[in-house]
């Protein structure tokens, strides 16, 4: 019996993942914030994970299409390479350790969807709009 390229491939990646792997995923390695926001378009609707110190937090909630309240946080995630603004919605549940994970001054971990304009966009209020990471995960950061 033949099995083609492809069935080999898969069948090679569910073996390795029973045996204990993870796949391999962009957000496997830390991207220095600076190097985002250097080439944002590079990194449009990418999934990294980002490493720093948590700075200016703000409460968000809202709605999602569901009519399902949201609640979460943004703050600025600050490294040795730059600054990005970060997004965190989850469903609101009344658990303050799941809908606000990050503390102002502590050093987190990031797993989030990079979010960046098009080229020359400004706010009505005439900044520049830059690239936003759209948290999925907010971990402390391993010592």
């Amino acid at each position: 019996m033949r099995i083609g390229l492809w069935q080999a491939i898969v069948g090679i990646g569910v073996l390795a993942v029973a045996l204990g792997g993870k796949p391999v995923s962009a957000a496997d390695q830390t991207i220095p914030i600076g190097e985002i926001i250097s080439n944002p378009a590079g990194f449009h609707r990418k999934l990294v994970r980002i490493q720093g110190r948590v700075h200016a937090i703000g409460a968000r909630s809202g709605r999602d299409v569901t009519a399902q309240s949201l609640c979460g946080q943004d703050f600025d995630l600050e490294d040795d390479t730059g600054s990005i603004r970060v997004v965190y919605l989850v469903r609101c549940q009344g658990d303050a350790a799941k809908t606000e994970p990050a503390r102002d001054g502590k050093v987190v971990q990031v797993e989030a969807l990079i979010e960046a304009p098009p080229d020359n966009v400004k706010t009505s209020s005439g900044t520049e709009f830059t690239a936003t990471a759209l948290a999925r995960q907010i971990l402390p950061a391993a010592p």
